[in-house]
């Protein structure tokens, strides 16, 4: 397997991935990490997110929404925005009722602002997350963004 990464996440020291059910203390632990920690943590947080988002975990993705949004999203770390990135495309966007979630609003003008970042990696790596993103609520305003992100000349890669 050359050119392959395994990524080997696991949510508490000792369990196996899947195996492990966040309990209370451990959304507390967790947001505590989110919102004081150092990068490095966050880092190790947000892969055990994104390991219990695959494996079905809505409810504690939802109960970490705003944590994420208000204190590792504004974050310039690459890792953790790549990381957010893979997180917000397994996260329901939508509520019981269908309705987007207003707290997409704001993750949407994060993204309009990564579009326009200086890094091409970022660029690109919000570029691919967005055409995975099926909802047109979300999409509708980033597209003069992504029109501008293409036909920049700046990467000289997306043209």
């Amino acid at each position: 397997m050359a050119g392959t990464e395994e990524l080997s996440v696991y949510i508490r020291a000792g369990s196996a991935p899947g195996s492990a059910r966040l309990g209370l203390a451990d959304v507390a632990e967790t947001r505590t990490v989110l919102e004081e920690g150092p990068d490095g943590a966050r880092i190790t947080a947000l892969h055990g997110l994104v390991v219990a988002g695959a494996n079905g975990e809505r409810q504690l993705l939802e109960a970490l929404l705003m944590p994420l949004i208000r204190f590792v999203l504004p974050r310039r770390d690459k890792t953790l925005k790549r990381l957010l990135l893979l997180l917000f495309e397994n996260m329901d966007k939508t509520d019981a009722e269908g309705a987007l979630r207003q707290e997409f609003i704001l993750v949407c003008n994060a993204w309009r602002n990564d579009l326009h970042h200086a890094n091409e990696y970022v660029r690109g790596a919000t570029l691919r997350f967005l055409c995975r993103v099926r909802e047109p609520e979300l999409l509708e305003p980033l597209v003069p963004s992504v029109r501008a992100c293409l036909v920049s000349r700046a990467g000289g890669q997306w043209t």
